[in-house]
């Protein structure tokens, strides 16, 4: 489950970035429910990758925000090489 943080001009206001994030929160908490919900299914476990550009800004608030993701759904955070993600 790669979900890209795009950031805009307004993503350095915390809400703002928050807002950003919840998108792949989400995205990736349908998508899990959708895996628990098929157990005959072959697939492995949904890796969660945050792509963050090396563009973006990154508050200490921000950073907050992408540690507890790390600490509890395990969540890697990746750049962009060539279109693909690489985790960091």
């Amino acid at each position: 489950g790669v979900c890209r943080y795009v950031p805009d001009n307004h993503s350095d206001h915390f809400p703002h970035g928050l807002q950003q994030i919840f998108k792949c929160v989400s995205w990736w908490q349908h998508h899990r429910e959708q895996q628990a919900g098929n157990r005959s299914s072959s697939f492995p476990p949904l890796e969660l990758i945050l792509v963050w550009p090396k563009t973006a800004y990154r508050s200490v608030f921000m950073g907050g925000v992408i540690n507890a993701l790390r600490r509890v759904w395990n969540v890697k955070v990746a750049a962009l090489r060539g279109g693909q993600p690489v985790v960091r």
